[in-house]
């Protein structure tokens, strides 16, 4: 079972979690196995998200301005990277890249954006688990 860590920054008054919780909803359906912040109970930590990525076979990473912005976030979708972890990046936002982790902006470049959307519909949700499950077959589970 292809075990898929999801990536994404909660962003001002949380507006990114319900989303973030539909799509990890429906890629538990489709028989994936999930990890998110939000089943989670310990508090973040590098450690936390290290441990988590290290045994995921993929990272499906929800990009947006918040996540550009975020700490943790530069952190995950750094470590994944620094661990060779096939990453799904699919985009929200006209982005600024200002990262905050300059590291970060050595290794990652916006030509690696694999799908843009332009909101976060129940259309986009069910294209987003369209292509992770087609990068969890391409792995072989």
């Amino acid at each position: 079972m292809t075990k898929v860590f999801i990536s994404y920054a909660h962003g001002i008054n949380n507006v990114y979690i319900p989303f973030a919780h539909k799509l990890d909803t429906i890629l538990r359906s489709k028989g994936l196995d999930t990890w998110i912040d939000l089943r989670n109970r310990q508090r973040p930590s590098k450690k936390l998200f290290s441990d988590a990525l290290s045994n995921s076979d993929l990272v499906l990473v929800l990009l947006s301005q918040d996540y550009v912005d975020s700490y943790y976030c530069n952190f995950e979708l750094l470590t994944a990277i620094k661990q060779n972890k096939p990453t799904l990046i699919v985009s929200f936002d006209n982005l600024n890249w200002s990262w905050h982790n300059p590291k970060l902006s050595d290794v990652f470049n916006p030509k690696m954006i694999d799908h843009k959307y332009k909101s976060f519909s129940a259309q986009a949700a069910h294209a987003i688990v369209g292509h992770t499950l087609h990068q969890s077959q391409r792995l072989g589970s």
